[in-house]
């Protein structure tokens, strides 16, 4: 059989988690890491997606100066 004969089968999806169940995740991570465990993640993040963490600097950027502007 080949491939292209296969059925298309999407790849399964977590269940959604619930405010409080990400509350918990967030909350569980800063007890058990490190600040420079923090940090080497964070930085990691941003180099797989650097054009989604130019977007995030450039909306703060611009929220950070609507609000400093009143």
């Amino acid at each position: 059989m080949h491939i292209a004969d296969e059925p298309a089968t999407a790849p399964a999806r977590p269940p959604e988690a619930s405010p409080e169940d990400l509350s918990e995740r967030i909350n569980r991570y800063m007890r058990e890491h490190s600040l420079d465990d923090i940090r080497a993640d964070a930085q990691a993040q941003m180099r797989a997606h650097p054009l989604a963490t130019a977007a995030i600097g450039v909306a703060l950027g611009f929220v950070l100066g609507k609000v400093l502007r009143r």
